[in-house]
């Protein structure tokens, strides 16, 4: 029997040993709920037979939350877990913690990030019997919500954007001192670098007020430094990879974020992390971007160079009255948009009937 006001929580997460985004919300909701003072948490991850721990997870366990195990798949220890507690959060669908679960009676809900690539495969057709099983579940966009109940019949569903961690609003720049662009991604394909190179490039702007800083590294770079080099493409500045702190720095002091990518992207973080601190973004219609990006973005088609070009353009020509006004208002928006990580104890208390 549960006590009033106090519950044991299981975040159960996959990890292949890097620390990254699905890693780091786990710990901090983990914390959230955690410090709340009621209910008692811990986490499992969920790993595979060549899963290495990065040094920066390690790093990470030191500082730990909560008590953290590593468990495989269909082990005892994961039933264990499972066990133990009285709610079971995952992220993403686990078909063996899902039927785990139901087998202790314990209620499973479920954070959903990624797309169904809907490939018709017996492991898919799993994945949507167990979707049903969730007791509630959150995607982390309207895209990927409309990727797996695309006629919207499953009840006990919502959207709610995983979001742990946002520029500091103290690096708040005025939008008078901000300048320029500023495009953050992994440099690989269909990151929308070539397009944006291209869109630049042809642009009909004072390149020398409206500079456009790249921040990132990947496989792309060659081709990157070589192209701004033989199109002799001026005012463009390669930072590569940077820290969480100079990133969000060099992010507030920019007018616009870019992101043109053409990969049906899950959300995309980048475009809130920017409009947190009150910087609009030039984004293409590609999967959840335009949700993260806000009703305030300008907007143009995935590939489109022309349309980019465009957006560039019209970013660029825009007078300061009207920036600021766009940038209050896409700030205002996420702020009456987001909630906070505690919004999930109410929710997990609901379906104990506490």
């Amino acid at each position: 029997m549960v006590q009033n006001l106090h519950m044991r929580v299981l975040f159960v997460s996959p990890t292949f040993g890097d620390f990254g985004g699905m890693e780091f919300f786990v710990f901090a909701l983990a914390s959230e709920i955690q410090k709340s003072g009621e209910a008692e948490t811990r986490i499992l991850f969920k790993t595979s037979p060549d899963c290495h721990l990065k040094p920066q997870f390690e790093q990470a366990l030191n500082e730990a939350p909560c008590p953290v195990q590593f468990a495989t798949r269909l082990s005892h220890q994961l039933v264990k877990a499972i066990a133990w507690s009285d709610i079971v959060h995952m992220q993403n669908l686990s078909p063996d913690v899902i039927i785990a679960a139901k087998l202790l009676r314990k209620p499973v809900v479920s954070t959903i990030q990624n797309k169904n690539h809907a490939t018709g495969t017996l492991h898919e057709r799993l994945w949507i019997i167990c979707l049903r099983l969730l007791d509630r579940r959150w995607y982390n966009s309207r895209f990927v919500e409309s990727t797996w109940d695309p006629k919207n019949r499953l009840r006990h569903s919502d959207v709610l954007p995983v979001i742990s961690r946002l520029p500091n609003p103290s690096i708040f720049v005025e939008p008078q001192k901000r300048s320029g662009f500023i495009f953050l991604a992994r440099w690989i394909a269909n990151k929308g670098l070539e397009e944006l190179l291209q869109a630049y490039h042809a642009a009909k702007i004072k390149h020398a007020n409206h500079p456009l800083i790249l921040v990132g590294d990947g496989p792309l770079r060659l081709f990157v430094e070589t192209w701004i080099k033989e199109n002799n493409v001026p005012n463009v500045s390669i930072k590569g990879f940077v820290s969480t702190d100079e990133k969000n720095r060099l992010i507030a002091s920019s007018k616009w974020l870019v992101a043109p990518a053409k990969t049906r992207e899950d959300l995309g973080l980048t475009p809130i992390e920017a409009r947190s601190i009150g910087v609009p973004c030039i984004v293409t219609r590609d999967g959840g971007l335009p949700e993260a990006a806000g009703k305030h973005a300008l907007l143009c088609e995935p590939g489109d160079v022309a349309g980019l070009q465009k957006c560039l353009e019209v970013a660029a020509n825009m007078s300061e009255h009207d920036y600021i006004k766009l940038a209050s208002s896409t700030h205002e928006e996420l702020k009456s948009s987001l909630k906070p990580l505690s919004c999930y104890l109410d929710e997990y208390k609901m379906l104990l009937g506490k």
